[in-house]
């Protein structure tokens, strides 16, 4: 008899330390499943409240990086039609981007910033009418044309110097001239909105193209979210 209690002292605290293990196990996805969410939301937050110029021109820089990406994937002949509208979204947005860039941001960052950044307006301004030669180039032509697909490549290239040197060097000099980056930000969703281009608009024509652009940033920022979270 006092056998059979022991049996079954043991069978119950294992019964009881099983349902603890499983119920700290689900506690533990809880936590993971909540810290995801949360850390998704906050980032949808943060980017909601990012309105600063700053960050509205390197939001672009991240949405045209992706569609150079993305062309590079395609083939000429068999994604032709797919090629095409992503070169197109991209001519849209880069123009649009230059123009705000030119109209607002340069002329606010040449008044405020000392002489020795001044150079840095001047050298954007010229690298601005290069891509514009090159989005001029690819208006005319059509993805049978040979040069194409390699046209829109180069064009990837001068803007990725571009960015480089604006994010580097532009932006923060900018900052240290204490531009107001907000004011401008305004304007420059104005001028978006306007041209039917805001968030959750697509350029006319392009609205696929620019969503999976769109979709590509916020699955990064996301993954990059969820990481942080997970490490505190």
């Amino acid at each position: 008899m006092p056998t059979a209690k022991k049996r079954a002292t043991k069978r119950s605290s294992s019964s009881k330390t099983g349902s603890s293990r499983g119920s700290s196990t689900k506690s533990s996805s809880a936590r993971k499943s909540s810290s995801r969410s949360a850390s998704k939301t906050s980032g949808s937050s943060s980017r909601s409240r990012s309105q600063d110029a700053i960050s509205l021109l390197t939001q672009d820089h991240r949405r045209v990086q992706k569609m150079f990406k993305q062309a590079q994937k395609l083939d000429r002949e068999e994604d032709a039609e797919e090629l095409q509208q992503i070169v197109q979204v991209a001519c849209q947005e880069l123009t649009m981007h230059t123009q705000l860039e030119e109209e607002l941001f340069y002329p606010a960052l040449a008044a405020a910033a000392k002489e020795a950044d001044q150079d840095l307006v001047l050298e954007a301004q010229i690298e601005h009418n290069s891509a514009k030669q090159l989005i001029a180039q690819l208006e005319q032509m059509s993805p049978q044309d040979d040069s194409y697909q390699a046209t829109f490549k180069v064009l990837g290239e001068y803007v990725n110097h571009h960015i480089q040197e604006e994010e580097k060097q532009m932006f923060p000099a900018a900052k240290k001239a204490k531009v107001d980056v907000k004011s401008i930000g305004q304007e420059i969703l104005q001028q978006k909105e306007a041209a039917g281009m805001g968030d959750g608009a697509g350029a006319q024509g392009g609205q696929g193209a620019r969503s999976q652009a769109d979709r590509g940033m916020d699955s990064e920022m996301s993954d990059d979210e969820e990481t942080t979270a997970q490490r505190r």
